[in-house]
């Protein structure tokens, strides 16, 4: 076999570098990946190159080089590590450049899906969590995947998911993204037209979000929607936009709505529809802002099904399951489903989120974090009560004994009472709020620049009886020192140990 093969470029035995090749283990539209031997580290890695079609090809060489260059820039578990990128000359005497990868044993998320074993409810929620910490890690160094599906994850032996390929990842400007207009204004039948042109589709079209289909202004909103997809797909066992032919798809996915999640899994949670929903929102302005919020929110649900408090969410098998027995069920019960399902689209497509915005009864240790009141006579006062809000959150929410509403949340309930105001909870409406998101505590402050020195003032307030539990002040130079203290604060009044033990070992890059 020939070494210019494509589907043979390396043989069992070769040597590149340190590295001597074992077997070939995959291979996709542009490289082929192979199982290696790192002789200087005795471990093995996983080593892709460019297939020999593209070997002269610098367009494929530059994104090539990217790949590993901005995967290597996110440090995250669930993210798959490069080790190095280098380049060796065959015994043909052919140039080629090579990426050294971990090398991760496991299956790919749709082949684990289709495993045949029935996956607890609570994992795939926290391969779901898992998979958005990744991606907040990537957003966070300003990296946008592009390419998120089933295909491009892959679940160890411990049930971990890693993401892999940024083939067609790209760092964007994350600073100007709410300025931009996401409305669809562009005529479908032309981008349809346009896409369908050979060459022009860069990434996998079920799984693409609007914006990105019209060759518009990307940012790390499109990866939240095609999580949304990827979602979607591990609790219904479906797409929320199907077709037989791409030119269907497409106009589906720009202009058309996706079927209620809970006409297909009716035992889906509403809180759970209400994130995958926020998710595939066709305007990027109305999906999750901070992808931080969406870890947030699916960690809290997590939560609730370990602790017991909820068990009604079922999955992939258990949608399948009940896909086939109700094929048993008689015309008349079809016909009522039938009824039912037509008054949940009306509902639904009258005011996606009204149907989850009645208010939750309140849970233990459940908290609402609001925004902290800058007293400082500065510019763009809001953005620093709106940081320490997200500080606060972050700190508190890897606890594994507390639930901590996201500020997507909150501003999302905020805006279904009427109030539409993103830089802040409105004090008229602030309890409210805080009632119809779950929380049984909320946390409110202030903070005061003196100088040298920053005063913060926080109140921990009883939201069944409302009142304050307790009021702390802080003063001192460093406000990130100054939100640890107010977390320990916080958790000692709620009786909770700050024990790292207790709490969630995966982490944001950037934290």
């Amino acid at each position: 076999m020939s070494e210019n093969n494509q589907n043979d470029i390396l043989q069992a035995d070769t040597n590149l570098g340190a590295y001597k090749i074992i077997k070939k283990i995959g291979s996709g539209g542009m490289g082929a990946v192979y199982l290696a031997l790192d002789t200087k580290l005795n471990r093995n890695v996983a080593i892709k190159v460019l297939l020999a079609d593209f070997f002269e090809d610098e367009e494929k060489i530059t994104r090539f080089k990217r790949e590993a260059t901005t995967a290597a820039s996110i440090n995250h578990a669930n993210i798959m590590s490069i080790h190095a990128i280098d380049e060796a000359t065959l015994d043909s005497g052919q140039k080629i450049e090579y990426i050294v990868m971990e090398y991760i044993e496991g299956d790919t998320l749709d082949k684990y899906l289709l495993s045949g074993d029935n996956i607890p409810k609570n994992e795939l929620l926290r391969i779901s969590e898992k998979l958005a910490s990744g991606l907040a890690a990537a957003h966070s160094k300003g990296v946008v995947h592009r390419d998120i599906k089933l295909g491009n994850i892959i679940i160890t032996g411990e049930h971990d998911p890693k993401i892999l390929d940024f083939g067609l990842a790209k760092p964007v400007d994350t600073t100007s993204f709410n300025k931009q207009n996401d409305s669809i204004s562009e005529d479908t039948e032309s981008v349809i037209n346009d896409l369908t042109q050979e060459g022009k589709i860069v990434g996998t079209i079920s799984y693409m979000s609007p914006e990105q289909l019209r060759a518009g202004q990307v940012d790390f909103r499109s990866d939240i929607f095609s999580l949304g997809v990827l979602l979607y797909r591990i609790f219904t066992g479906r797409f929320p936009f199907e077709g037989t032919e791409n030119v269907s798809i497409i106009a589906k996915i720009i202009e058309a709505p996706h079927a209620p999640i809970r006409t297909i899994n009716a035992n889906l949670s509403p809180e759970l529809e209400r994130i995958i929903n926020k998710c595939l929102q066709k305007d990027p302005n109305n999906r999750y802002q901070d992808t931080r919020d969406l870890v947030i929110d699916l960690r809290n649900i997590r939560k609730q099904m370990d602790s017991g408090i909820s068990d009604s969410i079922s999955g992939f098998h258990e949608y399948q399951q009940s896909e086939k027995s109700s094929s048993n069920k008689s015309k008349s019960l079809l016909w009522t489903a039938a009824a039912v399902i037509v008054i949940l689209f009306a509902l639904y497509f009258a005011d996606p989120f009204a149907m989850f915005d009645g208010e939750l009864s309140a849970q233990e240790n459940s908290l609402a974090i609001l925004n902290f009141e800058n007293l400082s006579d500065t510019e763009d006062k809001d953005r620093l009560g709106l940081i320490m809000q997200e500080l606060l959150i972050t700190d508190l929410s890897s606890n594994n004994q507390i639930k901590v509403v996201s500020s997507q949340r909150l501003f999302d309930i905020q805006k279904n009472l009427g109030v539409d105001n993103k830089n802040k909870i409105d004090p008229s409406v602030a309890v409210e709020v805080a009632k119809k998101s779950g929380a049984g505590t909320m946390i409110s402050g202030n903070i005061i620049n003196t100088g040298s020195d920053w005063l913060v003032t926080g109140q921990i307030i009883d939201l069944n009886s409302g009142n304050v539990i307790t009021s702390h002040r802080l003063k001192g130079p460093d406000l990130y020192t100054m939100v640890d203290s107010l977390s320990d604060v916080i958790l000692t009044n709620l009786s909770i140990t700050n024990d790292p033990s207790s709490q969630e070992t995966e982490q944001f890059a950037d934290e």
